[in-house]
């Protein structure tokens, strides 16, 4: 954060963001909980992942999931400007 702005995130592509996913996992806040959600992108950096979260735990990877919970289609670079509360 700089003046009082939040700096954009430094990810550009799906394999940065999901390992972004798991350095900022918190399995604390996640003991408990149990949620698959699917990741389609188009745009600039286009494809699909998903991130399991299963008591604690945190597994994500590219693809599809057969099964997820919840599914997020997006424009890849306005996900990135949605996370960063842009």
């Amino acid at each position: 954060m700089t003046g009082g702005t939040i700096e954009p995130m430094r990810i550009t592509t799906i394999d940065e963001l999901l390992a972004s996913m798991q350095a900022s996992f918190a399995p604390e806040r996640a003991r408990g909980h149990s949620v698959t959600l699917q990741y389609h992108f188009s745009g600039r950096e286009s494809g699909s992942c998903y991130a399991i979260v299963e008591d604690g735990t945190l597994y994500t990877a590219r693809g599809q999931h057969p099964a997820p919970d919840v599914t997020v289609t997006s424009d890849f670079d306005l996900w990135l400007r949605i996370l960063a509360y842009q």
